[in-house]
């Protein structure tokens, strides 16, 4: 989806099949950057994948891919030769370039009608099936869906503070279903290590 700000950013989360496809070509763990090279695989956690709050199911392929590290998330976007959101391409995405604090509407009447807290939800939905959450068209950034809500998403934001890379601090943004005090907006994080994994954490990809 290209934006005004002069950069393409993915219109849903990647999906759980969009993943598997690309876990099928048998990607080499090889050639990774200093900070993931004690990543040692690209699939999703089989623990964490088991969880309740994680969709089971054929139906689940058009559901966000969670349970993947930075390393995973990263080493996929650069395979169908993209890159992973740099924080402020994923912050200008959410808030039309600052316009807005969160889609739909900047936050005014817009309760449930994303994936996040408010809706009650106990695990993610389909991509893009809340089609309400998404930026107003004469915004010039509708189309890209669930920047709040479902998984919360890798961004390319790390901080360099540890001796192996893989423990670096990370700061995943738009906050996940069942996760909050209250309305989530756009410039809210959370907090994870490069290497962690979780049930509500996801990704999307950018371009340039």
């Amino acid at each position: 989806m290209p934006l005004p700000s002069g950069f393409g950013v993915d219109a849903t989360e990647v999906t759980r099949g969009q993943y598997a496809a690309w876990l099928a070509t048998n990607p080499a763990i090889t050639g990774a950057p200093s900070s993931c090279t004690l990543n040692t695989s690209f699939v999703p956690d089989a623990t964490c994948m088991a969880k309740p709050s994680v969709c089971q199911g054929a139906a689940c392929a058009t559901h966000p891919q969670p349970c993947i590290d930075m390393c995973d998330a990263a080493a996929y976007c650069g395979a169908i030769g993209r890159r992973l959101c740099a924080d402020t391409d994923w912050t200008t995405a959410c808030s039309a370039n600052g316009a807005f604090t969160r889609p739909p509407g900047g936050g005014v009447g817009a309760l449930a009608i994303c994936n996040d807290y408010t809706a009650g939800g106990s695990t993610t939905v389909e991509v893009a099936s809340k089609t309400g959450c998404q930026l107003p068209a004469d915004s010039g950034f509708a189309g890209v869906f669930d920047m709040i809500g479902n998984l919360e998403e890798w961004a390319d934001n790390c901080l360099n503070n540890s001796d192996s890379g893989f423990a670096d601090v990370c700061k995943p943004r738009g906050l996940p279903f069942g996760q909050g005090a209250a309305a989530p907006i756009c410039s809210q994080s959370t907090y994870a290590e490069r290497g962690a994994f979780r049930e509500t954490l996801g990704f999307r990809c950018c371009t340039r």
